[in-house]
């Protein structure tokens, strides 16, 4: 009688685990990291118009549970985060950032038409991956620019990831995109008025 009781016991845990296993859907807290963006003071500090538009199909990155519906999304918009983001790196670089007009002399735009997290794997070996691509176009002092920064990361875990390895995810390839952006080269000697 007591082996059969132990064995209940047993079965009811291995299945209250099981379900727990199940992921959730998680919104994740986007914030891109630019600290280590080099500051620099500008006696003058170039302008510049910018204006971020996300262009991707749906609102949410991907699914963490795919035959589920699971979703992984973040907040706040990708579009608003991606601004701040390079608000913050080109101010740091003494460049400040103005509210968007298509007219101005300076100008960049910022179209953002991935950004994916892939979740693959078995039980006990899960994969999640991430990668975006963003189109970059504007115009300096009469001068076209484009360019685009495209990014990817990805991990494994025994059995996530979970909602902060998600995030950390998420804003590593969100802080690479916008270091790609805001420190390229080409970009920054049409701002500083070199040829």
């Amino acid at each position: 009688m007591r082996a059969v009781a132990v064995m209940l016991m047993l079965g009811c845990a291995a299945a209250l685990a099981l379900s727990g296993c199940a992921p959730g859907a998680q919104t994740v807290k986007l914030a891109p990291e630019t600290e280590q963006i080099e500051e620099r003071e500008r006696a003058e500090p170039a302008g510049l118009a910018l204006r971020v538009i996300d262009r991707r199909p749906r609102e949410i990155f991907g699914y963490r549970d795919e035959a589920g519906g699971v979703t992984l999304a973040g907040e706040p918009a990708l579009a608003e985060a991606v601004r701040d983001g390079l608000a913050t790196a080109f101010e740091r670089q003494g460049i400040a950032v103005t509210e968007w007009d298509g007219e101005a002399e300076r100008r960049l735009e910022v179209e953002i038409y991935t950004f994916d997290y892939e979740r693959s794997g078995g039980f006990l070996n899960r994969r999640a991956s991430l990668k975006s691509a963003w189109m970059v176009s504007g115009m300096v002092d009469g001068e076209r620019y484009s360019s685009e920064a495209r990014v990817s990361t990805e991990t494994r875990a025994l059995f996530g990831p979970g909602e902060a390895k998600n995030e950390e995810l998420v804003n590593r390839v969100l802080s690479r995109g916008v270091r790609q952006v805001a420190t390229q080269k080409d970009l920054l000697r049409l701002l500083e008025g070199e040829t």
